[in-house]
């Protein structure tokens, strides 16, 4: 079947006049108004298009479109058949102008910069083309040179022991060179040198000196104690050398003229009673019936030491019916007057007649005193509280054990 169209030329097949541009309405076949637009595959849109969006004046659009396609290619078209295609709604995108440059983030040295722009000025529509290039830009900027700040080389080897026997010193050193401060840059913190103990052996073992005189026999008379010493500096060990064998003191027994015994003992009893009533005060025993040596004194109930030596002591208190005394054997230094109890608090407590003891071995110096005294008295009559008789007495006793 051939299709005509009547458009004003005469009889002949149509597909459009190839001496003129279509005109009118009918954008691909004709040129004229006479054209059967049912031949037409595509119609000039009817739209108000832009009038400044026009076509290439040297380029047949509807040809080319029919043999190529033109408006396909939206890139080509856009620039030659704009109005035909169209696509004069579409905006291509382009830059706006360039922001101002960021600060420099650094202080000193080197940095970067940047600056942006929005493809804003248009921003692309209707499918139309982003901007070109880069959004963003890059500067470097120079400042002036940053400080260096010092820091420490690797530590050299450790030099050689300062002594070549005992306990030395070693040291080895680094420098502030890695890298050297500059520019007012901080110097390196710590310390440039470091020093250890280093131990070569022992220089020398310990040896004795010669042993001193004997010392002068600790008693006047009879068996006593020498002794005589040495030190272990001949020469003294070193820090790691061995201490001598042995012991630095030497003791022996030595003889000297037998010492002359001298008898000291005594026993009174008997209490006065009436004159004893006072706590702390000594019990004066008033009836002695021995006293060699004559050292107690029943005046003041006092036994005063005549020959440094052990003595043994003991006493006995008999107490009335409702009695409580709480009574020591005591000792006071001479030349002093402070009480020293040589035995515990003892304790009698009657009901009827009964009497306690108690008794103790002590060593005394020339002078020394040794006496009885209550400690605590309680009575419940004013009656004597302290009985002496055939059975039972208030007694005080001493005598020498051994001298020294």
């Amino acid at each position: 079947m051939v299709v005509v169209a009547n458009c004003g030329l005469g009889s002949s097949l149509v597909g459009r006049s190839e001496a003129r541009r279509q005109l009118g309405n009918c954008a691909q076949c004709c040129t004229r108004e006479l054209c059967n637009g049912d031949l037409c595959q595509s119609q000039i849109p009817t739209t108000t298009v832009d009038p400044t969006c026009v076509d290439d004046p040297t380029f047949d659009c509807a040809r080319v479109n029919s043999v190529f396609d033109v408006c396909k290619d939206i890139d080509r078209a856009k620039t030659v058949c704009r109005k035909f295609c169209g696509l004069c709604n579409i905006v291509d995108g382009q830059w706006a102008e360039w922001s101002t440059w960021s600060v420099c983030p650094v202080t000193c040295g080197n940095g970067t910069r940047t600056r942006t722009r929005l493809c804003s000025n248009p921003a692309p529509v209707h499918g139309g083309d982003d901007c070109m290039g880069n959004g963003t830009d890059i500067t470097t900027c120079v400042l002036d040179p940053c400080p260096v700040h010092g820091g420490w080389s690797t530590w050299l080897s450790w030099q050689p022991c300062s002594m070549t026997c005992d306990v030395g010193l070693q040291r080895r050193d680094r420098t502030c060179t890695n890298p050297a401060p500059s520019l007012f840059g901080d110097h390196c913190f710590g310390d440039s040198h470091e020093d250890r103990l280093c131990n070569e052996g022992p220089c020398s073992d310990g040896a004795w000196s010669v042993w001193t005189s004997w010392s002068p026999c600790s008693v006047t008379c009879d068996s006593g104690l020498s002794h005589r010493n040495r030190a272990c500096n001949n020469p003294p060990p070193s820090p790691h050398g061995s201490p001598c064998n042995g012991t630095a003191a030497d003791w022996k027994i030595c003889k000297s003229q037998p010492c002359k015994s001298l008898h000291v003992a005594f026993n009174a009893h008997t209490l006065n009673t009436r004159e004893n009533l006072l706590p702390e005060a000594p019990f004066k025993f008033l009836v002695v019936i021995l006293n060699e040596g004559n050292s107690y004194n029943k005046s003041s109930g006092f036994f005063t030491c005549p020959v440094a030596g052990e003595y043994f002591f003991s006493a006995q208190i008999c107490g009335n019916t409702d009695t409580s005394v709480d009574y020591h054997i005591t000792k006071t230094f001479a030349g002093t007057s402070s009480p020293v109890d040589l035995t515990a608090s003892t304790n009698m407590d009657t009901h009827h007649y009964i009497c306690s003891s108690t008794s103790v071995v002590t060593q005394l110096d020339v002078g020394d005193r040794v006496w009885v005294r209550p400690h605590h008295l309680r009575t419940i009559s004013n009656f004597e509280f302290l009985v002496d008789s055939r059975t039972a007495w208030n007694t005080f006793s001493g005598t020498l054990v051994r001298e020294t």
